[in-house]
């Protein structure tokens, strides 16, 4: 009987601290992960005439997540996918740009979810949309768009590096099934649902920061 009260005491024991040092741990990187955004969201204020109660965009390309900010907090956490070629600005690389842009148009105000856009222009195409890991030849761009303009010269502004000139888009997809991977042609695909809700939450203007890691 001792024995067996041993045992279970050793056991509960570990249990607890082995769930103490992971609670310690994701304590530690929330922390972190709050500093790192506050870090960038200062820049943002610093740089950019912005204030701290402005809303900030905030793209995690390691993570494919996209982070609605604003006053140090985290309003919404959303599941994105970025290019699968990468990072990068030049033209014709069908990379996803880094930096900080704006979101300089607003576009499909009214278009019902699924609405496939030529050219930034509503169609009467609607796609089916795919909630599981279907992937197609086709990169629809449907639903809403937020088109970017870059902020930084010689980085994601300018003559062969022009994010807005290369159609860097915020949008929706019809590919659900494979948010969460980097599997786009540039651009930063989002969740039906979820681009129409951040649409309707931010303006243009809205400064939108991609970075490699936060």
């Amino acid at each position: 009987m001792f024995f067996r009260a041993t045992i279970f005491l050793f056991f509960t024991t570990s249990i607890f601290w082995g769930t103490t040092a992971h609670a310690k741990q994701d304590s530690l990187q929330l922390a972190v992960r709050n500093e790192k955004i506050v870090s960038q969201t200062d820049s943002l204020i610093k740089y950019y005439n912005a204030t701290v109660t402005d809303t900030f965009v905030l793209v995690n390309i390691e993570q494919q997540q996209m982070l609605l900010v604003s006053n140090n907090l985290i309003l919404k956490t959303y599941l994105i996918s970025t290019s699968k070629e990468g990072v990068g600005a030049e033209k014709n690389s069908n990379k996803t740009p880094l930096g900080v842009h704006r979101i300089k148009n607003k576009i499909g105000h009214k278009a019902a979810i699924g609405t496939v856009f030529f050219n930034t222009l509503p169609s009467r195409q609607v796609a089916k949309i795919y909630t599981d890991t279907t992937d197609t030849p086709k990169d629809h761009i449907i639903t809403r768009i937020m088109w970017l303009d870059g902020q930084e010269p010689g980085k994601n502004k300018g003559d062969g590096i022009d994010s807005y000139e290369r159609c860097i888009y915020i949008h929706g997809t019809h590919e659900e099934g494979l948010l969460g991977r980097p599997v786009s042609m540039g651009c930063i695909r989002m969740k039906n649902i979820d681009i129409v809700e951040l649409f309707n939450l931010v303006k243009e203007g809205t400064l939108v920061s991609i970075l490699a890691e936060l």
